[in-house]
C-alpha cells in the first residue's frame, strides 16, 4: 500500500497535466465571476483601474488574447518536447525526469492554457445590454484581468525560453542529475548517506 502511495505521488511529481488542469479550471470559475460582476454593474462608482469598453472592442479584445495565447501555448508545448528530446538524446535518458517535474514549466503551460479558458469564456458571455446597442462604454472586470493574464504569459513565456536555455547547460544538467541521483541513494540507504563516504 505504502509503495502505490509513494507510485502515484511519484506519477503525480512527473505530471505535466495535473497543474495545468488545476489553473484552467481556476480560470474557468475566475471567468464566470467576474462576468458575473460585470452584468451586476458593482464596478461603475469604483476607483478602480477598469477599462471601459463597449462590447464590440471587448470581444476584439479578448478575441485578439485568445488566439494570441492559444498561439504561444502551441510554442511552449513544442518547446518543451524538442528540449526533452534532445537532452535525452544529447545527455541521458534520466534528465526526462527533471524537466517532466519543472514546476516552473508546468506553470508556464498552464498560465497560457489558462489564459485562453478564460478569455474564450468571457468572449462566450459578453453580450450587448438589452435596447443600449453597441456604443454603450462600460467598466469591464473581465476584459481587464483577460488583458493582464494575456502579458503575465508573455513575460513568463519569455522567462520560460530563459529557463530553459540554463537548464540545457551541461553543468546545470550534471549538477541536476547529480542532485536527484544522491537523492534516491539517500531514500534507499535511510538519509545516511554522504557522498564523500565512497572516497
Amino acid at each position: 500500500m505504502v509503495s502505490r502511495i509513494r507510485s502515484l505521488a511519484e506519477r503525480f511529481r512527473e505530471s505535466l497535466f495535473f497543474v495545468p488542469i488545476l489553473m484552467i479550471a481556476g480560470a474557468a470559475i475566475l471567468a464566470l465571476v467576474t462576468v458575473r460582476i460585470d452584468d451586476d454593474g458593482a464596478l461603475a462608482t469604483t476607483a478602480l483601474p477598469i477599462v471601459s469598453v463597449t462590447v464590440s472592442s471587448a470581444r476584439t479584445i479578448l478575441g485578439t488574447v485568445a488566439g494570441a495565447t492559444i498561439t504561444v501555448a502551441g510554442f511552449v508545448f513544442a518547446m518543451t518536447a524538442l528540449t526533452v528530446q534532445l537532452g535525452a538524446s544529447s545527455y541521458s535518458p534520466r534528465i526526462i525526469r527533471g524537466f517532466q517535474r519543472d514546476r516552473f514549466q508546468q506553470f508556464v503551460i498552464g498560465a497560457a492554457a489558462g489564459t485562453f479558458t478564460f478569455c474564450l469564456l468571457a468572449l462566450a458571455a459578453v453580450q450587448a445590454p438589452p435596447g443600449n446597442g453597441d456604443a454603450v462604454s462600460i467598466p469591464s472586470l473581465t476584459v481587464t484581468l483577460g488583458v493582464v493574464f494575456g502579458v503575465v504569459t508573455i513575460v513568463a513565456i519569455v522567462a520560460f525560453i530563459d529557463h530553459v536555455v540554463r537548464r540545457m547547460r551541461v553543468d546545470e544538467v550534471i549538477r541536476n542529475t547529480a542532485d536527484e541521483t544522491t537523492a534516491v541513494i539517500e531514500g534507499a540507504l535511510g538519509g545516511g548517506w554522504e557522498p564523500d563516504e565512497l572516497e
